[in-house]
C-alpha cells in the first residue's frame, strides 16, 4: 500500500502557522489563515499546526515575542492607503477586549495604531484619557527621554506607582497631546522624523469629536486603548477590564480603586 505523502510547506508557511495559529479562535479565523498561506483547508492547517506543536495553544497577553516587540512600535501605515477587509473587521470585533491589541495587530498584518484607530471607528472603544509614554514616544519617532522633556512644553505626564511606591508606567494625557499637536511647528517636526500618522489622527479626531459632543472619553481614566487596566493599585492591573452586558469597561462598581486620581499615584519612598 502506498502511503500518501505529506505536503511540503515552506519555512515561511511553517513559521506563520507556529506564530499565528494560536491566535485563531474560530473556524472562520483558521480558514482565513489557511487561505492566506495557501494551505487550503482547515483540516490541513490543523494537521500542520499539530505537527509543529502549535495546536491547542493560546497566546497570553504580552507573551508573543514578535507582536509585543519594540520594533513593532516603529511600524508605519498610511491611513489614506490602508484598507480593512471584512474578515479583518470580523476578527477585530471578535477579539478586541479578549486578546491583546498587539496580538490582533500582528495577526492581521497591521500596525497597533492602525488597529486601535479602526477599533474606535467600529465603536469597540472610545478615546482614552491617558496613554503610555513609552508607546507614544515610539509613535512620535523619538526616544522616551526626549519625549518626557516635552513636559516643559505643556505635556501632562504622570508616573504611576504601586502601593510600595514603585513606578510601574508613566502616562501622558490625551488633552495635552492634542494641545501640543495643535501647533503647526510641532506637527511639522513629527512628520519630518517619521511619526505615526494613524496615532496623530487618533488624537486629533478623538479630541475634535469630544469638543463637538459626538463622543465621550472612556469612563475610567486608567483604561488603556486595548481595554487593559493601567491602575497599579488595582488587583486587575494588566488584565482586561470588565466589559459585558452588565457593566461597560471602567464602570464596574466592584472596582474599589477606579475613582482614584492619576495624580494620586505618584511615587513615594519604598516601604
Amino acid at each position: 500500500m502506498v502511503r500518501a505523502q505529506r505536503a511540503r510547506y515552506s519555512p515561511y508557511v511553517k513559521d506563520q502557522v507556529m506564530k499565528r495559529y494560536p491566535l485563531c479562535r474560530t473556524t472562520a479565523d483558521k480558514q482565513v489563515l489557511a487561505d492566506e498561506l495557501g494551505i487550503g483547508s482547515v483540516s490541513k492547517l490543523y494537521n500542520l499546526a499539530s505537527r509543529l506543536g502549535a495546536a491547542g495553544q493560546d497566546v497570553e497577553p504580552g507573551e508573543h515575542p514578535e507582536a509585543h516587540s519594540s520594533e513593532r512600535l516603529r511600524e508605519r501605515e498610511n491611513p489614506d492607503a490602508v484598507k480593512f477587509t471584512r474578515q479583518a473587521d470580523r476578527y477585530l470585533k471578535s477579539e478586541f477586549g479578549r486578546r491583546a491589541i498587539e496580538d490582533i495587530a500582528y495577526h492581521l498584518h497591521h500596525s497597533e495604531t492602525a488597529i486601535l484607530y479602526r477599533a474606535r471607528h467600529l465603536n469597540l472603544r472610545k478615546s482614552v484619557k491617558y496613554w503610555r509614554t513609552d508607546k507614544v514616544a515610539r509613535w512620535f519617532g523619538m526616544s522616551e527621554e526626549d519625549f518626557k522633556n516635552l513636559a516643559s512644553e505643556g505635556l501632562d505626564i504622570h508616573p504611576l506607582a504601586d502601593m510600595r511606591g514603585r513606578v510601574k508606567i508613566e502616562v501622558v494625557s490625551t488633552s495635552s497631546l492634542a494641545r501640543w499637536l495643535a501647533l503647526k511647528k510641532n506637527l511639522k517636526l513629527l512628520r519630518e522624523q517619521g511619526a505615526d500618522e494613524f496615532f496623530i489622527r487618533e488624537i486629533q479626531e478623538s479630541v475634535a469629536d469630544l469638543i463637538a459632543h459626538k463622543s465621550e472619553f472612556e469612563s475610567c481614566k486608567f483604561l488603556s486603548h486595548g481595554h487593559v487596566c493601567q491602575n497599579p493599585f488595582a488587583d486587575s492591573w494588566g488584565l482586561f477590564c470588565t466589559n459585558n452586558e452588565k457593566y461597560n469597561a471602567g464602570e464596574d462598581p466592584h472596582c474599589a480603586v477606579r475613582t482614584l486620581h492619576i495624580e494620586d499615584l505618584h511615587p513615594e519612598e519604598s516601604v
